[in-house]
């Protein structure tokens, strides 16, 4: 299991059929650890996969305890995504705890929420706006010391 991770995703937006997740994760690997993400963007019946795996990168990263601010530019698109958490101070909802495990053992408690909202930009490789929505009753979880995302 990761030590940290930022998990998004949300099938809400204006257009019908568009569905968007992302991933990005400390991954142990043999005795070492490194940073991963995968992905896709689905709209009008196209998939858009992006990941570690397929040569993209992680341009930019930003976050605070509510948002995050990701670019990931592949071969032939720029995705830009901006996850915020609802705010669950002034209404009184609460987040979903999940048990995870940690050696072994559901000892780890993850907090979920599923009414946070996406921004997602999808540009072409000319810097050509292909999509600009908001996806709305989005799960969002942010987990571990996201600072190690950096490395």
């Amino acid at each position: 299991m990761p030590r940290s991770w930022i998990w998004m995703q949300s099938n809400h937006f204006d257009a019908p059929g568009t569905s968007f997740m992302l991933s990005v994760a400390r991954i142990p690997w043999i005795g070492k650890t490194f940073t991963g993400f995968l992905g896709f963007f689905l709209h009008q019946g196209k998939v858009i996969p992006f990941a570690t795996y397929t040569g993209a990168k992680i341009t930019s990263f930003e976050y605070s305890e509510r948002e995050t601010r990701i670019t990931i530019r592949g071969a032939k698109h720029e995705l830009i995504i901006h996850g915020m958490k609802a705010d669950h101070k002034d209404d009184g909802r609460k987040r979903g705890s999940l048990k995870a495990p940690v050696l072994g053992a559901m000892d780890r408690v993850i907090h979920e929420s599923i009414d946070a909202t996406l921004h997602v930009q999808v540009k072409d490789k000319s810097g050509k706006l292909l999509f600009d929505q908001h996806g709305h009753h989005a799960g969002l979880e942010f987990v571990g010391d996201l600072e190690l995302l950096r490395l």
